[in-house]
């Protein structure tokens, strides 16, 4: 009744933005479905795959997306990047990230630091690793430039 849960592809853009309009998640659905109302809960970057979360009505849409901004909803992902002997798991990343050039990449910079993800080994041969990451805050791009 309030929830939409939906698998989104890769390489589709949540929202409309920029060159996105028509080929994006939420438009797809407010063709298929009829609701003009639905509104995402939470983000998954173009290029993640994942669960997502939509809103169907506006009456309870502020307490689900305050669970998000207060991280009561805890994220799980799994990704294959390069496998590193040198590491040893669990693993806690915490970098200072702001936005690069240009403006949509993120770069790492000196001072205290605002990303913060957990990243566990699950399987590996020598050359790529199967990993599960736990974001515990929500930066754009944070686990890419924390793999």
């Amino acid at each position: 009744e309030h929830l939409l849960v939906v698998d989104k592809p890769h390489f589709l853009t949540m929202s409309p933005t920029g060159q996105y309009v028509q080929e994006t998640l939420l438009v797809r659905l407010k063709q298929q479905t009829g609701n003009e109302h639905l509104t995402p809960i939470h983000r998954l970057d173009r290029e993640t795959a994942g669960v997502v979360l939509i809103s169907k009505c506006v009456q309870s849409r502020g307490v689900y997306q305050q669970m998000f901004a207060t991280r009561q909803v805890k994220k799980t992902y799994h990704t294959i990047a390069a496998y590193r002997d040198d590491l040893s798991f669990p693993l806690i990343t915490k970098l200072k990230m702001e936005k690069g050039q240009p403006f949509y990449t993120m770069q790492v910079v000196e001072g205290e630091p605002n990303s913060e993800t957990e990243i566990q080994l699950l399987q590996h041969d020598q050359q790529w690793g199967k990993y599960e990451l736990k974001p515990h805050t929500g930066k754009q791009h944070q686990l890419r430039v924390h793999l």
